[in-house]
């Protein structure tokens, strides 16, 4: 895979010179944990109770004075903390939703408005007696037509107790759920960071030896554009994997993803 700093070689071979096919984020290589749906729902009441929490400290920061900033930085902090963890783990909640959509396990039941954002919509699925909430893409719309429903105001949590009753359990395992997500997003992104450097730099070397800066070694073809090929997807998950085993750690308020 080339780099920016092979933009300094004289001479390439053909075969170095050839695009490569960015990975499609939405085929995550992932296993479905048999208890899918009760951590699902944790995770989706956590990503609500932390939103809130990000709505309390934002409202608190307008009441701080421009004298106190100790108290400034400690709610920005938080701010930062809490809309971060709410973000990750509605964005784990929302891709295992849209695997179970594709797999065609579960359907959207309708469609709700965004309060405020007339271009925002949210689909409703419903999943072993929750209904779950999640951004309506284009993809989303394209294959269950919009019509819009109405439905029962949810009770946002107030305390980690509202979700369940043992807290340790509660944070652990939506933890482990969420980390184990992030870490093959994350594999995907930097594989994609890559690939566009990658990109970029070929069609920069295509113009240099248009240009007559830099040659090919042994080039049989006349120079075109070069084709695409698929690259190497993640490697998935152990299948095998057994499901998520809830094991008591210290007990923690604050959940803090990378």
């Amino acid at each position: 895979m080339l780099t920016y700093t092979s933009l300094l070689q004289k001479e390439f071979n053909q075969e170095e010179l050839t695009l490569m096919k960015r990975l499609d984020l939405s085929n995550i290589p992932i296993t479905m944990p048999e208890n899918l749906a009760q951590i699902l729902i944790w995770t989706s009441k956590l990503a609500q109770y932390h939103h809130a929490l990000f709505i309390q400290s934002s409202q608190k920061l307008e009441l701080i004075t421009e004298n106190d900033k100790n108290k400034k930085q400690e709610l920005n902090d938080l701010i930062k903390l809490y809309r971060k963890t709410a973000f990750v783990e509605n964005q784990t909640k929302d891709f295992y939703l849209n695997k179970l959509l594709n797999q065609g396990e579960v359907v959207v039941q309708g469609y709700i408005q965004h309060p405020s954002k007339v271009q925002t919509k949210y689909a409703i699925i419903h999943y072993h007696g929750y209904d779950f909430i999640t951004l309506a893409t284009p993809k989303i719309v394209a294959k269950f037509p919009l019509h819009f429903i109405e439905i029962k105001k949810e009770i946002i949590p107030q305390a980690l107790t509202d979700i369940h009753i043992d807290e340790d359990e509660l944070l652990s395992t939506v933890k482990d759920f969420v980390r184990s997500f992030r870490k093959l997003y994350k594999e995907c992104v930097s594989k994609n960071e890559l690939i566009k450097e990658h990109n970029t730099t070929v069609h920069k070397i295509y113009v240099k030896i248009k240009n007559g800066e830099a040659k090919l070694i042994k080039q049989d073809i006349p120079i075109a554009i070069p084709k695409v090929v698929k690259t190497a997807t993640t490697q998935p998950i152990n299948s095998n994997k057994k499901p998520f085993k809830v094991i008591k750690k210290r007990k923690f308020t604050l959940l803090k993803y990378k």
